[in-house]
């Protein structure tokens, strides 16, 4: 079995290597990947479009224990889900949304009660270390998520607000949802959307803001160096690039900003 950590406590502290000796304690044999270290803090927006594009990667039985956790030790529910053959390890906050929205088939989940299955004394500051990392070195040991829980409804998942999709005659309007560490824009349109204007890549044109527009292309190189191109992703959404640069930097792009596909 393996278990991957996705966190925002970065590489200066010793957080992470806490949450892996408590692991290491009670599934010594567990394969434990490191997806990134690095979320700005408290993002969860951003910790949630990272869980999407690399979970589904992992085999199946995989346990992905997401701490980005801006409201540990309030009443936010502690939660083990089973999403398709992933399970993933979290605070009830949103971090699951991308997920959640992408499953295609069952969801089910605990919330996390059972004092036997955590690290003692437990706390109020670092749920990470003593619940989320002993409850996934069970479950990643053969223990059951039904055992780690008390069963929960999977529709009361907190999911974060979608950013919304307008489709007419024409064009498709969306906006950015993540910038990667390149400076891509990635948005929320998928190839689904563009189809809906055409399926030729090289008839679409990409509207950023009220101001520049760039061309859909099928690679970055597709345009002069410097240039702004919008392209699929890897993780199937589209990103609005610059050949050799910076698009969130040159074009004043961030999480929100709105675009437009439409026919050229």
């Amino acid at each position: 079995m393996r278990i991957t950590l996705l966190t925002d406590f970065g590489d200066r502290d010793g957080f992470v290597g806490a949450m892996k000796g408590v692991i290491a304690c009670r599934a010594p044999n567990v394969v434990v990947v490191d997806l990134a270290h690095n979320v700005p803090a408290g993002d969860i927006r951003h910790a949630s479009h990272l869980l999407f594009t690399t979970a589904p990667f992992f085999p199946p039985g995989t346990c992905h224990v997401v701490v980005v956790d801006p409201g540990v030790g309030t009443e936010r529910r502690a939660v083990a889900v089973a999403v398709d053959d992933q399970i993933y390890v979290a605070p009830d906050n949103g971090v699951l949304t991308d997920v959640l929205q992408a499953a295609a088939g069952r969801v089910m989940g605990v919330v996390l009660d059972k004092p036997a299955f955590w690290q003692h004394p437990i706390s109020s500051t670092f749920h990470g270390r003593d619940i989320f990392a002993p409850v996934a070195a069970h479950i990643a040991s053969g223990v059951p998520i039904s055992a780690v829980g008390t069963t929960l409804d999977p529709d009361t998942l907190l999911r974060l607000h979608a950013p919304e999709i307008i489709a007419s005659e024409g064009q498709v309007a969306g906006e950015v949802t993540y910038i990667d560490s390149f400076g891509n824009a990635t948005t929320n349109l998928a190839r689904k959307h563009l189809a809906e204007i055409t399926t030729e890549v090289g008839r679409l044109e990409v509207q950023i803001g009220e101001g520049r527009c760039c061309p859909l292309e099928h690679t970055y190189a597709s345009v002069p160096e410097g240039d702004p191109v919008a392209v699929i992703g890897s993780c199937g959404r589209m990103e609005i690039a610059i050949n050799g640069g910076s698009a969130a930097q040159l074009l004043t792009l961030i999480p929100g900003s709105p675009i437009r596909v439409r026919s050229r």
